[in-house]
């Protein structure tokens, strides 16, 4: 048991340390493109770039994720993904940063496929599982975007590259410690993973993608809006709120699905975001800044929780390492569209306008998805 405690420890740090990477890097990497004047490279297009490199790797995962190679996959994707970033300290021509991003994207993508089921499979439950890799991530969201806001503000880029760099390395390292006994499947057992999904899991699939294209808007619009407004070391207050609320989402997930809330949490934070938002763009400041952050986070905390869990569910134990890599991708894919999106509409309409049509988007789009789902299955 200790051994065990020991080892999804372990796991968890790595996970951390691939998580924080990017979010040491996503909310300063735009204003970095900018000094090169790039504008919409720093706009969201790096953000696609690293979303495609992340989703082609996962497909080509999908056909070799068995338990004996997830461990090389981990230690493989970390490896290259400090290599991709110390790139941003050495070059500096436009081309080159997208071709670093894309290689971040493509290492991202290999270790948090692997990483996650490495952890899950210490675990004793899908809830649980979701839970504390859910709550891993939205450590490092807390921590990471409001750190690297302030030494960028403060020092510049490189300290924060070199930050991300340090931090991908200590998890390649923890990955490599970690015991990872080979499995082999037995002749006249292997079958096709997917077979094991319901037809009920596609609504799912289509709720990740776009309220993940909506409620991303943030990650894309908000430090530009914020320095364009003269309140980006606010941006670091919505993120922290942000992330906060998603944590305690995270710890209370398996209470509200257990009292049967979850559908109805949904519904009231896709309100509650578009509320708040609108009150951060009409008076930007420090508490509407707060306050829409938490919005945000409550809403993405049980958004994401939700349909995270639906999906490992119906795939079942044994297609939990593709279940897993498959909601991964569908977030890659939604980070293809989201960047290309809102930098359209930010160029077409400004940031003010990104901000009101991502709040009318997640609220309408909550309440027609939670009426189908209350229509077509018993409500959680």
């Amino acid at each position: 048991m200790e051994h065990k405690k020991k080892w999804i420890a372990m796991a968890v740090m790595a996970s951390f340390g691939n998580s924080i990477v990017n979010q040491l890097l996503n909310f300063v990497l735009g204003l970095h493109f900018g000094e090169y004047d790039m504008e919409l490279t720093a706009m969201g297009l790096h953000f696609s770039f690293f979303a495609l490199g992340a989703v082609v790797v996962r497909i080509l995962i999908l056909r070799i994720i068995r338990a004996e190679y997830v461990k090389k996959i981990a230690v493989t994707g970390l490896g290259v993904m400090a290599l991709s970033c110390a790139g941003y300290l050495v070059l500096e021509n436009g081309v080159w940063f997208i071709i670093c991003r894309t290689v971040q994207g493509a290492a991202f993508g290999a270790a948090s496929s692997s990483v996650p089921t490495i952890t899950m499979e210490y675990m004793d439950s899908s809830a649980h599982s979701v839970s504390l890799i859910g709550i891993t991530a939205v450590t490092a969201s807390l921590a990471g975007p409001p750190a690297a806001i302030f030494i960028y503000g403060k020092y510049g880029f490189m300290p924060v590259c070199i930050m991300a760099v340090i931090s991908a390395l200590t998890a390649m390292v923890l990955c490599l410690l970690l015991p990872w006994k080979k499995q082999t499947e037995r002749k006249g057992t292997r079958k096709n993973k997917m077979s094991v999904y319901t037809k009920g899991v596609i609504p799912y699939f289509i709720g990740t993608v776009l309220f993940l294209v909506l409620c991303n808007c943030y990650m894309i619009l908000l430090t530009l809006f914020a320095e364009e407004a003269g309140y980006l070391r606010d941006a670091s207050v919505y993120l922290t709120a942000s992330a906060l609320l998603a944590m305690m989402i995270r710890l209370a997930f398996s209470f509200l699905v257990k009292n049967g809330w979850l559908s109805r949490a949904f519904v009231i934070s896709a309100v509650l975001y578009f509320l708040t938002i609108t009150w951060m763009v009409c008076d930007t400041g420090i508490l509407s800044m707060a306050v829409s952050g938490a919005a945000n986070g409550l809403f993405s905390g049980i958004m994401m929780s939700w349909m995270h869990f639906e999906i490992i569910e119906k795939a079942g134990e044994e297609g939990r390492a593709k279940a897993n890599n498959h909601f991964y991708c569908l977030q890659d894919i939604a980070n293809i569209l989201c960047g290309g999106f809102w930098s359209l509409i930010a160029g077409a309409a400004g940031y003010a306008a990104g901000f009101i049509i991502s709040g009318l988007g997640i609220m309408g789009t909550a309440v027609v998805f939670a009426a189908y789902m209350w229509a077509g299955r018993k409500v959680l």
